[in-house]
């Protein structure tokens, strides 16, 4: 079972990864490959999201047009995403 509390604390630490992943793009140009890049300059390191019995990692893909999607369990089953950001 999935709490509103693991959502929430998912959603603050998802909100920390978009603002180190909007930062190293406005300092490189481009978003990084993989999260583990922004360690240690902009993250200290890559959490996992709360919403598992595991603690499953955030998902993270950089398309080819330049932007990326971000996302993690939802609360209640399917998927919670920041959508595709583009530069």
């Amino acid at each position: 079972f999935i709490s509103g509390y693991q959502a929430d604390l998912s959603k603050q630490k998802a909100e920390k990864i978009i603002d180190a992943l909007n930062n190293y793009k406005n300092a490189n140009q481009h978003y990084p490959d993989n999260l583990n890049i922004l360690v240690p300059e902009y993250l200290e390191s890559v959490p996992n999201s709360s919403m598992d019995w595991f603690d499953e990692p955030y998902r993270y893909d950089v398309w080819h047009d330049g932007r990326y999607e971000f996302s993690f369990p939802s609360y209640g089953g399917g998927r919670y995403t920041s959508g595709g950001f583009s530069n």
